[in-house]
């Protein structure tokens, strides 16, 4: 009976001993297992923003040339020099003559800092045809612009050519303007305003 009763004392010692020195490592296995589970949830999350992500570019790739249109209304590029060289082509373009542009200024867009307002006017004479050309042109260009005030006034003006001219001799002469009828033309005052950032 000795033996039996040292055999439990031996096995209860060795239980407890072993409960009391194995503890803590199966309490590190608890910790690392719940660890695993929340990084789990955290690449779940993750893997699940980086979809909704890819869906987000693609629709932005659906609208890539909408998306092109809205930076040429509010262009990159310091105002002045882009928009008027756009604007002397087109003048060129139709044939316009005048001055062009006569003046301009850039300020600041009272509802936004980061936009510039540039107001111009052009003054510029030509036929009918050209002149509506021109403005079609300018309504359809895909940057804001924004017509404040045209006047227009009708001008009959001669038109001239030059003509060689001889002398009675014939060891004379040179050439000389004759007017050699006249033209209906339209002198133009356009005021305007655009936008840039």
């Amino acid at each position: 009976m000795l033996r039996l009763g040292l055999t439990i004392t031996f096995f209860a010692v060795s239980l407890g001993l072993g409960i009391f020195l194995l503890n803590p490592a199966f309490q590190g296995y608890g910790d690392t297992r719940e660890n695993v589970d929340v990084r789990s949830e955290e690449l779940v999350n993750i893997m699940h923003y980086v979809s909704e992500m890819q869906v987000v570019r693609e629709n932005i790739n659906k609208y890539a040339d909408e998306l092109e249109m809205l930076k040429s209304v509010f262009p990159e590029d310091h105002d002045a020099p882009g928009l008027f060289f756009f604007i002397q082509n087109v003048i060129d373009k139709h044939n316009l003559e005048g001055d062009g542009i006569a003046s301009y200024t850039v300020s600041a867009f009272e509802g936004n800092p980061r936009i510039s307002k540039v107001s111009f006017s052009l003054d510029l004479t030509g036929g009918y045809q050209e002149i509506q050309n021109f403005l079609t042109e300018i309504e359809r260009v895909i940057r804001i612009i924004k017509i404040n005030n045209i006047d227009i006034s009708y001008v009959e003006r001669d038109i001239y050519e030059d003509v060689v001219v001889t002398s009675e001799d014939g060891f004379g002469g040179g050439t000389e303007r004759v007017v050699t009828g006249t033209e209906s033309v339209f002198n133009i005052f356009l005021s305007a305003h655009t936008y840039s950032r």
